[in-house]
């Protein structure tokens, strides 16, 4: 369980300061969907990191869920054309589509295995 913990934290470590801001100033459509997506699932692995300690397991189950359900949907929070500014996404997210896919596919297989 440790490592799937582990794995899901590190994975999303490296998403979420590879692709979003700080800040939503200016964003409007695509670029700001985004940014709050990655801003709620922030907060919800907040929240499992927090259950755990308490072996909330009804809000880990249901943070999991949810962080699932945003990987399977967060390949389409980048469409081409959606790297301008305000957004901060790197551009090898459009550079190289693979290692992201994979990031992504890693993100939601250990989000599927806190469900187990």
């Amino acid at each position: 369980m440790k490592y799937f913990i582990s794995l899901i934290i590190i994975t999303f470590y490296l998403i979420i300061h590879s692709t979003t801001s700080f800040t939503h100033e200016g964003a409007t459509g695509i670029i700001k969907e985004r940014m709050d997506k990655f801003q709620e699932s922030k907060s919800i692995m907040r929240l499992i990191n927090k259950s755990f300690a308490n072996k909330d397991f009804t809000i880990i189950e249901n943070g999991a869920s949810k962080l699932q359900k945003w990987g399977l949907d967060m390949n389409n929070f980048f469409p081409e054309g959606s790297n301008k500014k305000p957004s901060e996404a790197r551009e090898e997210i459009w550079l190289e589509p693979d290692l992201f896919k994979l990031a992504i596919e890693n993100f939601t297989k250990a989000s599927a295995n806190l469900l187990k």
